[in-house]
């Protein structure tokens, strides 16, 4: 790797580091009068808890599932902290809904309206 990869890395590492722990700070604060541990917090958002400490000691995740874990608890912040280009969501949309059955795209399609409606887009509905 050459000294401007390596300074990137550092740099994104670093503030990997100095976000993650203080969501985590942010986290326990939520929870005045009772403790929340790293545990509980990687418990929520779907991660072991080496995994947890591993991420606030500076580890940058790697594994796709692992990011989109962190993504769907703390948003798509993440991608920006990590220096990462968001994915095509309209793609790995579709990827989904190949993958799925007939009852569980309704069910997707459905959320997707929702969701849509909640930020004041539309999706036109399509002919069968």
């Amino acid at each position: 790797m050459n000294k401007t990869k390596d300074g990137e890395k550092s740099e994104i590492k670093k503030r990997w580091t100095k976000w993650i722990n203080a969501r985590y700070i942010e986290y326990r604060g939520l929870a005045i009068g009772r403790e929340r541990t790293v545990t509980q917090l990687a418990r929520e958002i779907g991660l072991t808890q080496p995994t947890m400490t591993n991420l606030m000691e500076g580890h940058l995740p790697t594994r796709a599932e692992t990011i989109r874990k962190l993504v769907r608890f703390w948003g798509p912040k993440v991608y920006d902290i990590l220096g990462m280009e968001k994915p095509d969501l309209i793609a790995e949309l579709e990827q989904q809904l190949q993958n799925s059955s007939p009852k569980e795209k309704d069910k997707m399609i459905r959320q997707i309206k929702d969701l849509a409606a909640l930020y004041g887009a539309k999706i036109k509905d399509q002919e069968k």
